[in-house]
């Protein structure tokens, strides 16, 4: 990027291309129009590098990126901030995401499926839905449908709960990091860890 740019349509990386996205200390902002739903999508190969993407606050625009296919994150920022759903980060391919720094009200990372493998190295994740004001809630990270996830470090926020597995076959592996769980509204939902039908191994 040479600029800050706002994008209100869909953004796709066909299967069989490989793209480098060098953001240049940029930012790259989600903005939808309509209904149509907005974000960064990959079915191909892509490096995402160096600056910033944010999401709107609107239904059709509540996520940043979403994988298919093959996808490396350096040193990028993330903000997503539509609370009833969405996820700054949405996996469902091959996923790689080193030292990113993402900050959203719903999911920062979700990762669904058996294609879906997803490796965190470093970085910062928070969450800050609040089921008591919204009527919803998120995990900051959450592998379902027998997605696998490895977590080698970084650190973890949320306040309905932190990391989550759903679904056989879903499996989490944590490699260190530090988590915390601010659940400030009140409940029964303030796991740093929570599964269900699942497995998380945590290995310090």
């Amino acid at each position: 990027l040479g600029a800050d740019i706002t994008v209100s349509e869909p953004v796709i990386i066909p299967e069989g291309k490989t793209v480098t996205l060098d953001l240049n200390g940029k930012t790259l902002t989600i903005a939808a129009k309509d209904a149509t739903v907005v974000d960064l999508k990959n079915y191909g190969k892509m490096n995402l590098i160096n600056g910033k993407i944010a999401a709107g606050n609107a239904e059709a625009s509540r996520r940043c990126i979403y994988n298919y296919g093959e996808m490396v994150i350096d040193g990028v920022e993330f903000v997503q901030t539509y609370d009833q759903k969405g996820a700054a980060i949405n996996n469902e391919g091959k996923l790689t995401i080193n030292n990113a720094t993402v900050n959203a009200v719903y999911y920062s990372v979700w990762c669904s499926g058996a294609d879906s493998e997803t490796v965190i190295n470093g970085g910062t994740f928070t969450t800050t839905n609040n089921v008591e004001l919204r009527d919803t809630w998120a995990y900051a990270v959450l592998a379902q449908n027998g997605a696998k996830l490895t977590i080698n470090g970084g650190a973890f926020t949320g306040n309905h709960g932190v990391i989550a597995a759903y679904g056989a076959n879903s499996f989490v592996t944590v490699n260190g990091g530090a988590f915390n769980c601010t659940a400030t509204y009140t409940g029964n939902s303030d796991w740093v860890f929570y599964t269900e039908d699942a497995t998380i191994r945590y290995d310090e």
